[in-house]
This record gives structure tokens, sequence and C-alpha cells, in this order.
């Protein structure tokens, strides 16, 4: 099962990580982890490339399956971009919740 948290300041996100790897499918053919990476990704893409936040700070581990992605400035921008994939996620997470789980965690809890 692939891991989604998210972790809001105030009431903007500023962090999300995915861990882990479903299992819905073989590897390299597996469309929910495919899904996900390509939410993660787009969100890295829109944050470095678009919105040009200099806060971004990305971690990847590929044996491990996880990726995180957390700012440390968050804006309206911003927010709305974390928010758009979070409901992307949370979509993906109705039509396979036996591969996939989506959680907001507390500031201090760890993700």
């Amino acid at each position: 099962m692939i891991k989604v948290r998210l972790r809001k300041r105030g009431h903007a996100i500023v962090h999300l990580s995915a861990e882990g790897h479903s299992g819905y499918g073989p590897s390299g053919t597996d469309i929910v982890c495919s899904g996900v990476s390509s939410l993660m990704q787009a969100l890295e893409i829109g944050l470095r490339d678009v919105l040009k936040n200099p806060s971004l700070n990305v971690v990847v581990d590929e044996k491990r399956g996880f990726m995180s992605i957390e700012i440390s400035s968050p804006d309206d921008k911003t927010d709305l971009l974390f928010r758009t994939i979070k409901l992307s996620l949370i979509a993906m997470e109705e039509n396979y919740p036996l591969y996939l789980n989506v959680t907001e965690v507390k500031n201090h809890d760890k993700i």
C-alpha cells in the first residue's frame, strides 16, 4: 500500500509525502503507483518551475518508494497547487482503497 501523508501550517498545506508500493500490479505496469508518482512529480514541477518557490525541499528514495515535498514559505498559489494534488490523490484513494491511503498528520506527528 502507498501511504500519502500531508501536513498543514495553519490552513495551508506545506508538506506532502508518499511512501511504499501499491501492489496493484507488476512493477512497471502498476497504475496506482504510476498515478501517485505522476501527481507527486507534477507537484514538484509546479512548485519549482511554475511558481518558482524558493523554499522547496524535495527528498526522493527510489528503493523505499519514497518522495517528500515540503515548502517553508506557503502562499495562496502554493496552497492551491497542494490542494489540487491532495484532492486528486483522494479521488484515487476512493477508487483503490486497498492500495492507497491519504492521511493528514498533525504537526507533532512523524511523516
